[in-house]
């Protein structure tokens, strides 16, 4: 009879809990990192690998998986506390849910060069299913400088610990991945860490691609996929092919008809040159043409010493 009652018991604790994640929203796995590609648990958009790539690599042998883990070397789970969770708020439930869910749908690091290659869908509040990219990517920037991380909590998310750093060099175009409208945003970020060791430098490049996906977390939350990279350097032709591929590699379906493979990007380096120099060159019909919307380098105040 003890034995009957603890399995009774493991039971109910277990029904219970799995109940009070429900209402909870606790942490779940972003995806699955499958033969061929990562797909997303949620949404139908997947990250295919390239040549080379497998699921302990998506990007060839040179990148690893930061946020999923293998205790068994077969069954990847996602990494939970610190970088790789955030709260997020779904205020318009009723009544209102705290959700802790991961942070990264996928990220990705490179030895050397050394890099950072991440994929986030990001809830916003409803208000914002009208709001343009611009205007979002003006906030991104916002939360960036505030926070000094590249890859900074957005939309319903918990905000971060303010770390107030500086922009530089922001360069915004709009573009298109996977038949949806995109904006690249390309800065440089003063970088903290140029301060305690020789091998970092001063400023870090960084190119963030917000995407309306047309997805709704909770059926009334709009989801916008960032797709960032981060580096030491700016220029560097590897860096430049691997995300350019990256960026390409990527699929977005629709709700309810599955991943329709619908590829493609025009938000590629090549691709972002020369829609720069065609919008530079004058138009044939002597107008100014059509120009992305400069966004503003937010900058940081700092307090005055007290007296």
């Amino acid at each position: 009879m003890p034995i009957a009652l603890s399995m009774f018991s493991s039971r109910y604790i277990a029904l219970l809990a799995g109940f009070a994640c429900a209402l909870a929203g606790c942490a779940t796995s972003p995806g699955r990192l499958e033969s061929n590609r990562f797909q997303h648990d949620a949404y139908p958009y997947s990250l295919f690998y390239g040549d080379g790539g497998r699921a302990e690599y998506p990007l060839g042998p040179h990148y690893t998986v930061e946020n999923f883990y293998s205790p068994d070397g077969r069954h990847r789970h996602p990494r939970l506390g610190g970088e790789f969770t955030v709260d997020r708020y779904y205020r318009e439930e009723s009544p209102a849910v705290v959700g802790s869910e991961s942070f990264y749908d996928l990220l990705l690091t490179r030895d050397q060069p050394k890099a950072r290659f991440w994929l986030r869908s990001v809830p916003m509040v409803k208000a914002d299913q009208g709001v343009s990219l611009p205007s979002l990517a003006q906030r991104y920037l916002d939360t960036v400088a505030k926070t000094g991380r590249a890859a900074a909590p957005f939309g319903i998310e918990r905000e971060a610990p303010a770390a107030p750093t500086q922009l530089r060099n922001v360069r915004t175009s709009a573009c298109e991945l996977s038949k949806r409208q995109a904006l690249r945003v390309d800065f440089e970020l003063q970088n903290p860490g140029a301060a305690r060791t020789l091998d970092e430098p001063d400023w870090r490049s960084v190119s963030v691609i917000l995407v309306q996906t047309g997805y709704f977390a909770r059926r009334q939350y709009p989801v916008v996929l960032l797709v960032g990279r981060e580096s030491n350097q700016a220029d560097d032709p590897v860096l430049t092919r691997d995300f350019d591929r990256m960026l390409d590699q990527l699929a977005l379906g629709d709700v309810g008809q599955g991943l329709t493979m619908k590829g493609g990007t025009t938000c590629g380096s090549a691709e972002i040159a020369a829609a720069a120099a065609q919008s530079a060159a004058p138009p044939a019909d002597g107008s100014g043409g059509e120009r992305t919307p400069e966004l503003e380098v937010p900058i940081i105040q700092e307090d005055a010493p007290s007296p």
